[in-house]
């Protein structure tokens, strides 16, 4: 581009051009101006490599506990499903109970990091509703739960986790693929 106006330049200059000449007779303030535009131009060109960079090192850094999200949430999902269709199965409940320890956990862990940037916190965002959501359900003791699934709050609520388990599973994925 800067090439260009100066072959322009030249041309207009070659062909006698009026303001050419007045330009000329301007030169300093001529030539300052045209190295502001081009220092102008390079500091654009180097912030936005700067920026870039930046970007990429945060998702490097963020990349170790988006994928830990992403295990706990598959975890928290498998367990969930298996907890919730048999209630009277203890132990597949206790094994829900502790999966949405170790989830909060996690949560715990990463929110610096994935708090850090309007992308990541958006995909935080969705992990802190899921885990209130998992930390409801197993509160309960999962005989009394089976009565509640019977209202509409809480059908809702279960109907609701495996959509926002798979849209948090669907987060990590893509975050994942940009690396």
């Amino acid at each position: 581009m800067l090439a260009g106006g100066l072959v322009a330049l030249a041309v207009a200059d070659l062909a006698d051009v009026d303001w050419v000449d007045r330009l000329g007779a301007d030169q300093i303030a001529s030539t300052v101006l045209a190295e502001a535009v081009l220092l102008l131009g390079v500091y654009l060109i180097i912030e936005d490599a700067l920026a870039k960079r930046q970007q990429r090192e945060w998702h490097r850094a963020a990349a170790g506990q988006v994928a830990n999200l992403d295990y706990r949430v598959t975890v928290l999902a498998q367990r969930f499903e298996a907890a919730i269709n048999t209630l009277d199965d203890r132990e597949a409940w206790r094994q829900f109970q502790e999966s949405v320890w170790w989830f909060r956990l996690a949560l715990e862990r990463s929110q610096a990091i994935l708090t850090s940037t309007a992308e990541l916190a958006g995909m935080w965002q969705n992990a802190e509703q899921l885990a209130h959501l998992a930390e409801w359900f197993a509160s309960h003791d999962p005989t009394r739960l089976s009565q509640e699934l019977s209202e509409p709050m809480p059908q809702q609520s279960r109907r609701a986790f495996p959509v926002m388990a798979r849209q948090l599973l669907r987060d990590t994925a893509a975050f994942q693929q940009r690396l």
